[in-house]
């Protein structure tokens, strides 16, 4: 089963086709932020990101950071989004 937390110790969406509606329930439109990143780590099991998201007519940002929990066959089983809004 997979599981995506869109905040730690919020209840995950599970399975692709809950994951997959509630991306598209709240995507931003394209054009309105920017976003980089940078890889972490990397083992067999597990990897973190680090990301910056800018909305640019909003004028708000927020760091991220990732972790991505893979099975065996290296899919990934569980991703947990935590942010942070800057002040």
């Amino acid at each position: 089963m997979r599981r995506y937390f869109t905040a730690p110790f919020r209840r995950p969406w599970k399975g692709r086709k809950q994951i997959v509606e509630g991306w598209l329930g709240r995507k931003d439109p394209q054009g309105q932020w920017k976003f980089r990143y940078t890889v972490l780590a990397v083992t067999a099991r597990m990897s973190f990101v680090r990301g910056w998201t800018t909305y640019v007519n909003q004028r708000a940002a927020y760091s991220n950071l990732w972790i991505i929990r893979l099975d065996a066959h290296g899919r990934c089983s569980e991703f947990v989004e935590w942010w942070m809004k800057h002040s």
